[in-house]
């Protein structure tokens, strides 16, 4: 069955007593909606804030929500998931999961942002997806944590200083670019002793400001090209192909560097290079450039 409902430049709000269905919104302000066990959102157009809640069962959708401000999805049940394909949310998206496995999925409209809150607490694994230009932002000065893995896959953009972190220990997986919006300024942390990779180059555009990882992990970097003013890697890196890491400032290796076949070629360039373990004892590097210009390299 399906519930429409529509205020106009009016707010709506339904409470939790409702089992609805899918749930039209065919005009309305601000909405906050509660459904006693799932709940599925047909086309709707909201001109404010959204507030949705499920409360045993999965938040879907069946058509497009369109959100003109900020959007917040939450779900109770353990493996009750979040699925939004495609949602076209003007502000910040925040997700809460609190039961176990309980997975978020968000597929962009083509060609718009995704901004996600770093308030979002989700017990399970985050995917996000965007396209035709769309980019990813997760919102500065937060931490975005997950139980499990994220996979982001289309451009992020950062505006300001990031921490993503996974409690279990996931992957944590860019498919695409990175890069700031002030060069040298913004700051992505990766909190994880799971394996963390750099599938896109990292900073070609502008240059991030510190590029930081766990110790106790590994970044796979497998991008021809990862630039900001520090790297620091504070656990294991492994090299899967032929690459370049530029630290404008510095170059910081904790752990130990490998390569993958044996066969990658690691060019490092930055002022202050600094190896605190093992190079290519795992596997060997075919070839080591380092360039200091007036520094030095350890």
């Amino acid at each position: 069955t399906t519930a429409t409902f529509g205020a106009g430049t009016g707010d709506i709000t339904l409470s939790s007593a409702n089992n609805f269905g899918t749930v039209v919104i065919s005009s309305a302000d601000d909405v906050t909606i509660t459904d006693a066990v799932a709940l599925t959102f047909g086309t709707s157009d909201i001109s404010g804030d959204l507030i949705a809640v499920a409360t045993t069962g999965d938040i879907t959708d069946s058509g497009t929500i369109t959100v003109g401000g900020t959007a917040s999805f939450t779900t109770s049940a353990s493996g009750a998931d979040i699925t939004l394909n495609p949602p076209d949310i003007t502000g910040n998206i925040t997700f809460t999961t609190t039961g176990t496995d309980a997975d978020v999925t968000l597929v962009g409209v083509s060609g718009s942002d995704l901004i996600i809150d770093t308030a979002s607490v989700i017990n399970g694994d985050l995917t996000v997806t965007t396209s035709g230009g769309g980019l990813i932002k997760p919102e500065a000065s937060g931490t975005l944590t997950t139980s499990d893995t994220q996979i982001y896959n289309g451009p992020v953009k950062l505006t300001g200083d990031v921490i993503l972190a996974s409690s279990n220990n996931g992957v944590i997986t860019f498919n695409s670019t990175i890069n700031a919006t002030t060069a040298g300024a913004d700051d992505l942390t990766i909190n994880t002793t799971g394996d963390t990779e750099f599938a896109g180059i990292v900073g070609g555009t502008t240059a991030l400001g510190t590029l930081a990882t766990l110790t106790g992990g590994t970044a796979n970097i497998n991008t021809t090209g990862v630039k900001a003013a520090v790297l620091d890697f504070n656990g294991a890196v492994e090299i899967d192909v032929n690459t370049t890491l530029t630290g404008t400032t510095s170059i910081d290796f904790a752990s130990t560097v490998d390569g993958l076949a044996g066969t990658e070629e690691l060019t490092l360039t930055s002022p202050a290079i600094a190896f605190n373990g093992a190079v290519g004892n795992g596997v060997t590097l075919a070839e080591l450039t380092t360039t200091t210009e007036t520094g030095t390299s350890t």
